[in-house]
């Protein structure tokens, strides 16, 4: 679950950061866990399929939270 684009106090390049976390997810699939982002950020869609591909859920409206999960769990099962 995130509220935005990756950041850190010592990096400025945000470039940099979105490749460093795409290079984390790919590791972590590697090892076998697939991991699926939810994200409240509404300028996501230019980042977070570089960093997810296909997996994640920009949540538009948080009182749709709920639906919205039941959802990332039936993509996830038919994985």
């Amino acid at each position: 679950v995130t509220d935005g684009e990756p950041s850190d106090v010592d990096v400025k390049d945000a470039n940099y950061l979105i490749e460093d976390t795409a290079r984390a997810v790919r590791e972590i699939t590697g090892g076998g866990i697939i991991p699926f982002c939810l994200t409240v950020d509404k300028k996501a869609e230019r980042y977070v399929a570089h960093i997810f591909g296909d997996r994640y859920l920009l949540l538009d409206n948080p009182q749709d939270l709920v639906t919205q999960l039941s959802q990332v769990f039936v993509r996830l099962l038919s994985r």
